[in-house]
Protein backbone atom coordinates (compact mmCIF):
# COMPACT_ATOMS: atom_id res chain seq x y z
CA UNK A 1 0.00 0.00 0.00
CA UNK A 2 1.30 3.44 -0.87
CA UNK A 3 1.03 6.50 1.38
CA UNK A 4 -1.54 8.17 -0.85
CA UNK A 5 -3.98 5.40 0.12
CA UNK A 6 -3.32 5.90 3.83
CA UNK A 7 -5.61 8.06 5.98
CA UNK A 8 -3.37 10.21 8.20
CA UNK A 9 -5.17 11.18 11.41
CA UNK A 10 -4.43 13.02 14.64
CA UNK A 11 -6.08 12.30 17.98
CA UNK A 12 -5.88 14.64 20.97
CA UNK A 13 -7.80 15.82 24.00
CA UNK A 14 -7.68 19.61 24.10
CA UNK A 15 -8.88 22.02 26.81
CA UNK A 16 -10.78 25.18 25.91
CA UNK A 17 -7.52 27.17 26.10
CA UNK A 18 -5.56 24.67 23.96
CA UNK A 19 -3.80 22.85 26.81
CA UNK A 20 -3.02 19.17 26.22
CA UNK A 21 -0.55 18.46 29.02
CA UNK A 22 1.05 19.48 32.28
CA UNK A 23 4.32 18.18 33.68
CA UNK A 24 4.41 15.30 31.19
CA UNK A 25 0.92 13.96 31.90
CA UNK A 26 -2.71 14.65 31.04
CA UNK A 27 -4.04 17.43 33.27
CA UNK A 28 -7.47 15.84 33.82
CA UNK A 29 -9.19 12.61 34.71
CA UNK A 30 -11.46 11.53 31.85
CA UNK A 31 -11.78 7.73 31.66
CA UNK A 32 -14.43 8.24 28.98
CA UNK A 33 -11.81 9.88 26.77
CA UNK A 34 -9.31 7.07 27.41
CA UNK A 35 -11.94 4.55 26.27
CA UNK A 36 -12.65 6.67 23.17
CA UNK A 37 -8.92 6.86 22.42
CA UNK A 38 -8.68 3.08 22.66
CA UNK A 39 -11.69 2.50 20.40
CA UNK A 40 -10.33 4.86 17.72
CA UNK A 41 -6.72 3.60 17.76
CA UNK A 42 -7.14 -0.16 18.36
CA UNK A 43 -5.66 -2.24 15.55
CA UNK A 44 -4.03 0.78 13.87
CA UNK A 45 -0.46 2.05 13.84
CA UNK A 46 0.03 4.92 16.28
CA UNK A 47 2.86 7.43 15.98
CA UNK A 48 4.17 9.28 18.99
CA UNK A 49 7.19 11.24 20.10
CA UNK A 50 9.67 9.85 22.58
CA UNK A 51 8.34 11.92 25.49
CA UNK A 52 4.80 10.70 24.83
CA UNK A 53 6.01 7.10 24.72
CA UNK A 54 7.89 7.56 27.98
CA UNK A 55 4.87 9.20 29.66
CA UNK A 56 2.69 6.23 28.68
CA UNK A 57 5.34 3.90 30.12
CA UNK A 58 4.94 0.93 27.77
CA UNK A 59 3.69 0.10 24.28
CA UNK A 60 -0.08 0.24 23.86
CA UNK A 61 -1.41 -3.26 23.15
CA UNK A 62 -3.02 -4.32 19.86
CA UNK A 63 -1.44 -1.40 17.97
CA UNK A 64 1.79 -0.95 16.06
CA UNK A 65 3.62 1.54 18.28
CA UNK A 66 5.89 3.81 16.23
CA UNK A 67 8.12 6.22 18.15
CA UNK A 68 9.90 9.26 16.75
CA UNK A 69 13.20 10.30 18.31
CA UNK A 70 16.03 12.41 16.89
CA UNK A 71 18.40 10.27 18.99
CA UNK A 72 19.53 7.52 16.60
CA UNK A 73 20.48 5.33 19.59
CA UNK A 74 17.06 5.52 21.27
CA UNK A 75 15.20 2.21 21.42
CA UNK A 76 11.66 1.78 22.67
CA UNK A 77 11.01 -1.75 23.87
CA UNK A 78 7.96 -3.15 22.07
CA UNK A 79 7.93 -0.31 19.54
CA UNK A 80 9.62 0.53 16.28
CA UNK A 81 11.67 3.73 16.31
CA UNK A 82 12.19 6.29 13.55
CA UNK A 83 14.27 9.44 13.28
CA UNK A 84 11.45 11.44 11.70
CA UNK A 85 7.73 11.39 11.00
CA UNK A 86 7.56 10.62 7.27
CA UNK A 87 9.39 7.25 7.45
CA UNK A 88 6.97 6.18 10.21
CA UNK A 89 4.00 7.14 8.03
CA UNK A 90 5.51 5.32 5.04
CA UNK A 91 6.09 2.24 7.23
CA UNK A 92 2.39 2.28 8.16
CA UNK A 93 1.45 2.15 4.47
CA UNK A 94 3.97 -0.61 3.81
CA UNK A 95 2.48 -2.85 6.50
CA UNK A 96 -0.97 -2.50 4.91
CA UNK A 97 -2.60 -0.04 7.30
CA UNK A 98 -5.51 2.01 5.99
CA UNK A 99 -5.21 4.62 8.75
CA UNK A 100 -2.31 5.82 10.90
CA UNK A 101 -2.94 7.98 13.96
CA UNK A 102 -0.56 10.53 15.44
CA UNK A 103 -1.07 10.59 19.22
CA UNK A 104 1.36 13.32 20.32
CA UNK A 105 3.19 15.28 21.51
CA UNK A 106 2.87 18.89 20.55
CA UNK A 107 5.85 19.04 18.16
CA UNK A 108 4.60 16.00 16.25
CA UNK A 109 1.10 17.49 16.09
CA UNK A 110 2.53 20.72 14.63
CA UNK A 111 4.48 18.80 12.01
CA UNK A 112 1.60 16.51 11.05
CA UNK A 113 -1.15 19.14 10.86
CA UNK A 114 -0.07 20.28 7.39
CA UNK A 115 -0.89 16.89 5.83
CA UNK A 116 -3.36 15.29 8.26
CA UNK A 117 -6.68 14.36 6.72
CA UNK A 118 -8.67 13.72 9.90
CA UNK A 119 -8.73 15.02 13.47
CA UNK A 120 -10.27 13.14 16.39
CA UNK A 121 -10.51 15.88 19.01
CA UNK A 122 -11.86 15.51 22.50
CA UNK A 123 -12.87 19.04 23.42
CA UNK A 124 -12.51 19.40 27.17
CA UNK A 125 -15.02 22.12 28.07
CA UNK A 126 -12.85 23.81 30.68
CA UNK A 127 -9.86 26.13 30.87
CA UNK A 128 -7.01 24.08 32.33
CA UNK A 129 -3.55 25.09 33.50
CA UNK A 130 -0.77 23.38 31.61
CA UNK A 131 2.57 23.71 29.92
CA UNK A 132 1.89 22.03 26.57
CA UNK A 133 -0.67 23.21 24.00
CA UNK A 134 -2.18 21.82 20.83
CA UNK A 135 -1.18 23.83 17.75
CA UNK A 136 -3.56 26.42 16.32
CA UNK A 137 -6.04 25.00 13.80
CA UNK A 138 -7.33 27.16 10.98
CA UNK A 139 -11.03 26.27 11.23
CA UNK A 140 -11.72 27.02 7.55
CA UNK A 141 -9.43 24.10 6.59
CA UNK A 142 -11.64 21.57 8.40
CA UNK A 143 -15.22 20.36 8.17
CA UNK A 144 -16.91 18.91 11.26
CA UNK A 145 -18.18 15.38 10.57
CA UNK A 146 -19.55 14.43 13.97
CA UNK A 147 -19.91 15.72 17.51
CA UNK A 148 -21.09 14.00 20.69
CA UNK A 149 -21.39 15.92 23.96
CA UNK A 150 -20.99 14.32 27.41
CA UNK A 151 -21.61 15.97 30.78
CA UNK A 152 -19.20 15.70 33.68
CA UNK A 153 -20.05 12.87 36.06
CA UNK A 154 -18.61 10.97 39.02
CA UNK A 155 -15.84 9.43 36.92
CA UNK A 156 -15.19 12.21 34.39
CA UNK A 157 -14.35 15.52 36.01
CA UNK A 158 -15.16 17.77 33.02
CA UNK A 159 -17.81 17.97 30.34
CA UNK A 160 -16.34 17.04 26.97
CA UNK A 161 -17.23 16.41 23.34
CA UNK A 162 -15.84 13.91 20.87
CA UNK A 163 -15.49 15.76 17.56
CA UNK A 164 -14.30 14.39 14.22
CA UNK A 165 -13.04 16.81 11.59
CA UNK A 166 -11.98 16.08 8.03
CA UNK A 167 -9.56 18.24 6.12
CA UNK A 168 -11.51 20.27 3.53
CA UNK A 169 -8.99 19.29 0.84
CA UNK A 170 -9.67 15.58 1.35
CA UNK A 171 -13.25 15.68 2.73
CA UNK A 172 -14.89 15.23 -0.66
CA UNK A 173 -12.79 12.16 -1.47
CA UNK A 174 -13.89 10.17 1.61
Amino acid sequence: MRCKDLLISIIAAVARNGVIGRDGVLPWRLPHDLNYFKSVTLGKPIIMGRKTFESIGSPLPARNNLVISRNKNFRAKGAKTFLSLMPAIEHSGEIGATEVIIIGGAALYREALCFAQRLYITEVHETIEGDVCFPFIKVSNWVERSRKYYSADKRNEYAHSFVVYDNVASANTR
